[in-house]
């Protein structure tokens, strides 16, 4: 069977502008840990929805590439699947965890205040079983979070709905229903268990369950059947995705509740993960898209995002030791200093760590897939 290929265009660049957001977010939380000053003349964007971006677009691609797949070799191959993944997540994931664990709390650099070797030492095994199982998220629940291995929360949360979003995908029968019924059960589970204080593991589940927000993937699925199906309706509902009044107004409000920080009450994942899912599905699907990311250095910039979002803490803590003992703690050195070392790293990672596993990938896909994940 022949392989087809797809092109995504703007999706790399939008990878790095959310890497970009949780880098400036966690510059600003480790001034603070240090005891800097904050002040910079624009605002900066909550890091988590950086995240969230990384996951409705983990949704969008992954379904989108899984029906491709479907339709192209009339069957979804799991374990090819799964050897996609491991070779793309699992190299530099476990890189940043064993260093995080056994090298990076030898070096007085690299200490944060308030974080001593004693505390990662303490239940060191348990911690090293959760997050070796890719249960990250739930190791942050319980035990407080590991300098420089906290941050592979949102890789555990990937990894938990690739072990089962293959399996939907593959034996549904009516996938729109299937995300549906996800979108709508996680934030009812979420208010359920809010009734549930007085019973200690109903609480740890769930600050993990808000750790785990797989609605985010499930929009991005929703969208990507939406803009992938010829049934009819969906293509009145893709005519007014793509409609320029809806891409100007989508993009503005998004800006606006982002850069203001507006409080929103009640779905506040679901709310942002469609905005989000309508900037995405326009880039990368409409030709009559209002803005273009499609820039080599930006896409570049995205193509190096994986190493990005595991190297950035450490490249800022280097940043403000050195910086501090020249005197020199200003923003701009410090933001500067951090985005240079961090894409610097990055880039050595990529091309010398991760690109001979990504080069193994090709074997494992029926859709080649240039710029996707």
């Amino acid at each position: 069977m022949e392989r087809k290929s797809v092109y995504f265009p703007n999706l790399n660049s939008l990878r790095f502008f959310a890497a970009l957001i949780v880098i400036l977010s966690h510059i600003k939380e480790d001034q603070s840990l240090f005891g800097l000053s904050y002040s910079l003349p624009f605002p900066i964007i909550e890091g988590r929805q950086g995240v969230y971006i990384f996951f409705v677009l983990s949704g969008f691609l992954i379904t989108y590439l899984l029906m491709m797949e479907y339709d192209n070799d009339k069957r979804i191959s799991i374990k090819k699947f799964y050897m996609r993944r491991i070779l793309r997540i699992w190299p530099l994931y476990f890189l940043i965890v064993l260093s995080s664990f056994f090298i990076i709390p030898n070096f007085n650099l690299l200490v944060l205040p308030g974080y001593p070797k004693e505390m990662i030492q303490h239940h060191v095994f348990t911690k090293l079983v959760f997050y070796l199982t890719f249960f990250p998220n739930l190791a942050v629940v319980l035990f407080g979070a590991i300098p420089f291995a906290a941050i592979t929360w949102s890789i555990g949360v990937e990894e938990q709905f690739y072990l089962i979003w293959p399996w939907l995908l593959k034996y549904a029968k009516n996938k729109f229903i299937l995300m549906s019924f996800i979108i709508l059960f996680y934030p009812i589970i979420g208010f359920v268990l809010g009734y549930f204080n007085n019973y200690e593991w109903l609480v740890i589940f769930k600050r993990f369950w808000e750790e785990t927000p797989i609605n985010c993937m499930a929009i991005g699925g929703v969208f990507s059947l939406i803009c992938y199906s010829k049934d009819y309706a969906f293509l009145l509902i893709k005519k007014i995705i793509f409609a320029k009044e809806v891409q100007v107004l989508t993009i503005i409000t998004t800006l606006v509740l982002l850069l203001l920080h507006i409080k929103i009450q009640y779905f506040k994942t679901e709310i942002f993960s469609t905005l989000f899912s309508i900037i995405i599905v326009n880039l990368a699907l409409n030709d009559k898209r209002v803005i273009n990311l499609e820039y080599k250095w930006l896409s570049y910039l995205g193509k190096i995002s994986y190493g990005l979002y595991v190297y950035h803490g450490i490249c800022i803590v280097i940043v403000i030791r050195i910086l501090s003992q020249y005197q020199q703690c200003n923003n701009l050195y410090i933001y500067s200093a951090s985005l240079l070392l961090t894409i610097g790293l990055g880039s050595f990672s990529y091309y010398f760590f991760e690109k001979p596993f990504i080069s193994l990938k090709t074997k494992f896909s029926p859709i080649l897939s240039g710029g996707t994940k």
